[in-house]
């Protein structure tokens, strides 16, 4: 008989909302970097306060996260779920604030899905698709513009939308090959 302590098994659940919560982080200080440098050097004007207030809802959400992964109580499917609907309001306040469909970011809304996908059953990652898609279209029409998204006559604004979505799909491409195929490794063990 073993005289060290048992590790105590963690639920695959707990572990991947524990991974999502991570990856919430990562998008928070990627979030508040970008501002913080277009603040103090950029020539964007955004919408300050409201996107203050976005992050800040945002930071709190996920410490409570955080918190609550330390109680007993198991981390259910459909709280797991809940989360991922979170990040997809979050997303679309904050696109709604920075140029809506014209943010190269807007490709934000396929980690979720990714996610879903991975770890969750296909009614939620159906419900998933079709609320992603149903708020990129809003965001189409509804939005606050940003300067830097606008098309201007000299070609600068193709480059810097064709420079974010780069950008953009090489931080959602890292992010799905560390954090998604580790969620599906827990669910196989």
């Amino acid at each position: 008989m073993p005289t060290g302590k048992l590790k105590q098994e963690v639920h695959p659940t707990r572990q991947n909302l524990l991974r999502l919560c991570l990856i919430r982080s990562i998008g928070i200080v990627a979030l508040l970097a970008t501002l913080f440098w277009f603040r103090f050097y950029g020539t964007v004007a955004f919408p300050w306060l409201p996107l203050f207030l976005i992050l800040s809802a945002m930071v709190s959400f996920n410490a409570m996260i955080f918190v609550r992964l330390r109680a007993e109580w198991p981390v259910s499917e459909n709280e797991f779920f809940a989360n991922l609907l979170l990040d997809i309001i979050f997303l679309t306040l904050i696109l709604y604030f920075t140029g809506g469909s014209t943010n190269p970011v807007v490709s934000s809304y396929l980690l979720p899905l990714i996610i879903s996908a991975a770890v969750l059953r296909p009614a939620h990652t159906w419900f998933i698709a079709f609320l992603s898609i149903a708020l990129y279209t809003l965001l189409l029409f509804y939005y606050q513009p940003l300067e830097l998204f606008q098309m201007s006559s000299d070609g600068t604004m193709m480059s810097a939308h064709f420079l974010g979505m780069w950008v953009n799909f090489g931080f959602s491409a890292l992010l799905i090959s560390w954090f998604v195929v580790r969620m599906a490794a827990t669910l196989r063990e």
